[in-house]
């Protein structure tokens, strides 16, 4: 996330984003620009040429026409998701990016919910 063309501070909460699927998965979209909340708030930090990026999502938002509302202490659930980074490409403001997904673009993991444990796989 840039501002004015300079890295935020890092380490510090920011409005990351929140977008959802829809069209049976074919397409996506920002939640706050159809009606949704950005719940999303992320965190990074660097050292040296190694970054590390934290992203934090409610189980339980009030945004139910976009988001996932999982209550893990009624029932164990399982969602799918993926991670998407982008990277802008020198210079700064180019408008030009990397983009990395995990598992891809058209591929989920597993995240499964539940009172006592919690996991996740990832296809291959």
């Amino acid at each position: 996330m840039l501002i004015s063309g300079l890295l935020p501070t890092p380490n510090v909460g920011l409005v990351g984003g929140d977008w959802y699927r829809f069209d049976n998965g074919n397409s996506n979209g920002p939640d706050d620009l159809d009606g949704g909340t950005s719940d999303a708030v992320i965190a990074y930090g660097v050292s040296g040429t190694t970054g590390t990026f934290e992203y934090r999502h409610d189980l339980d938002s009030s945004d139910d026409a976009h988001d996932f509302s999982i209550d893990p202490m009624r029932t164990t659930q399982t969602i799918g998701f993926l991670v998407q980074v982008s990277l802008e490409n020198d210079p700064v403001g180019s408008n030009t990016y990397v983009h990395s997904f995990k598992p891809s673009s058209t591929t989920y993991c597993q995240l499964t919910i539940g009172r006592k444990n919690v996991s996740v796989s990832c296809p291959a």
